[in-house]
């Protein structure tokens, strides 16, 4: 009697603490604690895997206190930006550039409103003001000068998107870039991020660059405060627009389309497994947002004081063929953000770890959802080294199905393609396992044949995960 009783009190026990992970895992029950748990977990991971160094292919230029020292207070005038711009690619020849800000207001800094207002006033019988004014005027048009600079130039502007519970979600400001990919020509089911509202930059610069890159927001921030996680694309009123990390090493790659990638058929949320730049990989999730891939803490990437570029003092290395960011890190300008590896990280450094990731295929991919249900957060590198070698994992798949399926050679079918689908380059193994009566829906299930640290069932049939 005794015995029976241990053997209830430790099978009690242990339901206890499998349950809520269970409920939790399969997404009936959500528990704080568990995802602080799991957040942790990912953070630890992500600390002890990151390079930890710096990468000279992505420049930030900086608009620090030396900068506002010596050529005045935020924001400057708008030739003086043109003349930034000009010295990067004229002198420097950088490959793109992208701004960590919004130009969204016409610069009256040069006088010229004033200047109008008295041609048009007290001063409209003066020639010789007339004359005068005429002849500075090409000097005065500061909007012009810098759209002139962002001609024909691999330059991308950065804007906002506002969601549907953010201030000022009734307010439109400025001009959206072309969408990147129209209404028309979306030929998928996905659930975007949708937009309502935007501020963005001066429609005659934004006319004359060509490009732009919303920023983001607080849509994917998680519960803890932690920036894990960035959107690449965003839906509004239709169109598809993409993220300025994303817009710039796109510039940067010559403009390749964006390809959605997805296991099967069905062009949806549970199908989609990554989208594909040229040669590049872009692991998403059902929000096609990515696990940003920090390199490590601030000052993974060098820093040019923006004075020196304007003087022509920096030096070239490392801006020649760089792809740069400007932003700010000087005190009361700067955009800081709490990360798992830091909590006052500047956020343009958050678009430099994007794009270095993407260069480096060092992001993560972070599992499909399945009918609702959102799996472990378990990353598979899908990648190349630092020389270049191919490092996505190759993958055995068991598709497990009830015994009695009428459709069990459809189910074995579907298996097959999902291993020829994610292993083309060699011959992967890949089983039919009959199991004891299960729910109706297949479950499919996937292991890392390298590393089987996760083994994960998916409920219904869905595309596979992946494992770490």
């Amino acid at each position: 009697m005794g015995l029976n009783v241990r053997l209830l009190i430790r099978v009690l026990i242990t339901l206890t603490l499998f349950i809520p992970f269970l409920l939790h895992n399969r997404a009936d029950l959500r528990l704080g604690w568990i995802s602080r748990l799991e957040n942790m977990a990912y953070d630890m991971r992500l600390v002890i895997t990151m390079p930890r160094t710096v990468d000279d292919r992505i420049v930030i230029v900086d608009v620090d206190e030396n900068s506002l020292v010596a050529e005045g207070q935020w924001p400057w005038r708008r030739d003086k930006i043109a003349r930034l711009v000009n010295q990067l690619f004229d002198q420097y020849r950088i490959k793109a550039v992208g701004f960590d800000m919004v130009f969204a207001e016409a610069d009256d800094r040069s006088g010229l409103s004033v200047l109008d207002h008295l041609s048009r006033n007290e001063l409209s019988d003066n020639q010789d003001f007339q004359e005068s004014l005429r002849s500075l005027r090409p000097q005065l048009e500061t909007d012009r000068i810098f759209a002139d600079s962002l001609r024909n130039r691999n330059a991308v502007l950065g804007y906002i998107f506002r969601h549907a519970n953010d201030l000022g979600a009734d307010i439109v400001t400025g001009s959206l870039p072309e969408p990147t990919i129209s209404e028309k020509n979306n030929n998928t089911d996905l659930s975007f991020i949708e937009a309502v509202a935007y501020s963005a930059n001066l429609e005659q610069l934004q006319r004359a660059s060509g490009y732009g890159g919303f920023f983001e927001s607080s849509t994917t921030l998680d519960a803890d405060g932690v920036y894990r996680r960035v959107p690449l694309i965003k839906r509004y009123h239709g169109d598809l627009y993409e993220s300025l990390a994303f817009a710039l090493i796109r510039v940067a790659l010559e403009n390749p389309p964006i390809e959605f990638i997805f296991a099967g058929d069905a062009r949806d949320d549970i199908g989609l497994e990554w989208l594909e730049i040229s040669d590049y990989t872009v692991p998403v999730d059902s929000e096609l947002s990515v696990l940003v891939p920090y390199r490590g803490p601030v000052g993974s990437f060098p820093y040019v004081s923006a004075t020196d570029v304007l003087n022509g003092t920096a030096a070239e290395y490392p801006l020649r063929n760089a792809i740069v960011l400007i932003g700010t890190s000087a005190p009361g300008l700067r955009d800081l953000r709490t990360t798992p590896v830091g909590e006052k990280f500047t956020g343009v450094e958050v678009h430099a770890n994007i794009v270095s990731g993407i260069l480096d295929q060092r992001i993560k991919q972070h599992p499909p959802l399945c009918t609702g249900r959102r799996d472990i957060h378990a990353g598979c590198n899908r990648g190349r080294d630092d020389r270049g070698n191919d490092t996505r994992t190759g993958l055995d798949l068991g598709l497990v199905h009830h015994p009695a399926d009428d459709d069990h050679h459809d189910s074995q079918s579907i298996c097959m393609e999902q291993c020829k689908f994610r292993n083309p380059a060699r011959q992967p193994s890949c089983v039919c396992i009959p199991v004891v009566p299960v729910p109706h829906d297949l479950r499919i299930l996937c292991r890392n044949s390298r590393k089987a640290r996760f083994v994960r069932v998916i409920w219904s049939v869905c595309p596979t995960g992946t494992g770490a």
